[in-house]
C-alpha cells in the first residue's frame, strides 16, 4: 500500500495513531509531503523514526528549510529572514534546543538527511501520475515549491496530465466544510488537515483513496 500525509508538525501521538490505524508495515510505503517538524513536541523523535525507515520518504517542506537555514546548512533563506527569526524563537525553538544536546554525529546526520530530502516526488501507480510537493507547484524555484498556495480550489493545478498532491495550506482555509478533512478533487489532493493548528492529522491511501484521521489534538 502507498500512503500520503503532510504537515505532521511534531505531533507524534497523531502520527503513530495513524500508522496503527492503517496497520503500516515494512511492505507499505509512506510519503510525507513536507513539514514533519516544528510546532509540536515530538519533532526530534519523529525525525529519528523516519530516518530509520527506508519505506518512508520525507519531502522537504518550508519548516525543514527553516531549520536548515537556522542551523547554517543553507546559505540562502527561502523565506524572509524576519519570518525565520520569529520561527527560531517560537515554533522551532524546542527542536533547536534539543539539537544542541545530541551528538555531533547525529546532528550532522540529521542535517544531511534534510539537505538530501527531495522537494518533489512523482508517483505512478494504478494508471495515474501524482505530483507531490509541499506548496502549490507554481514555477520551478524551490521557494515557490515550498511556500506556494492555491488561491482557491478552482485554480489550475499547474501539473498538466497529473494530479497535484500538496500540503502547506490547512484545508479549513478553503472553507469550514473542509475543516479537518483531506480535499480530493479530480486534479488535486490537499493533505494538510490542520494538525499544526489543533486539528487532526490526515492520511490518504492511494490504492483506494481511503482517508484516515487521527483525533484532534
Amino acid at each position: 500500500m502507498i500512503y500520503l500525509m503532510s504537515d505532521v508538525h511534531g505531533q507524534g501521538d497523531a502520527f503513530f495513531t495513524l500508522l496503527d490505524k492503517v496497520r503500516f508495515s515494512g511492505d507499505d510505503r509512506l510519503v510525507i509531503v513536507g513539514d514533519l517538524i516544528a510546532k509540536g513536541r515530538d519533532s526530534l523523535s519523529l525525525l529519528r523514526f523516519v530516518m530509520q525507515h527506508e519505506n518512508i520518504l520525507l519531502l522537504k517542506g518550508n519548516h525543514e528549510a527553516r531549520l536548515l537555514y537556522a542551523c547554517g546548512a543553507l546559505e540562502k533563506a527561502l523565506e524572509p529572514r524576519e519570518v525565520i527569526r520569529s520561527w527560531m524563537d517560537g515554533e522551532g525553538a524546542q527542536l533547536l534546543r534539543e539539537l544542541r544536546h545530541i551528538s555531533i554525529a547525529e546532528y550532522g546526520a540529521i542535517l544531511q538527511y534534510l539537505l538530501a530530502a527531495p522537494v518533489t516526488k512523482e508517483l505512478k501507480a494504478f494508471g495515474t501520475s501524482w505530483f507531490c510537493v509541499h506548496g502549490a507547484p507554481k514555477g520551478v524555484r524551490e521557494e515557490s515549491l515550498l511556500t506556494g498556495r492555491y488561491k482557491d480550489l478552482q485554480e489550475n493545478n499547474h501539473c498538466p496530465g497529473k494530479t497535484a498532491v500538496v500540503g502547506h495550506t490547512p484545508t479549513f482555509r478553503y472553507g469550514e466544510a473542509y475543516r479537518g478533512k483531506i480535499i480530493r478533487l479530480p486534479d488535486k489532493i490537499l493533505l494538510d488537515c490542520g494538525a499544526g493548528h489543533g486539528g487532526p492529522l490526515g492520511c490518504l491511501r492511494l490504492d483506494d483513496e481511503a482517508c484516515f484521521y487521527s483525533e484532534c489534538t
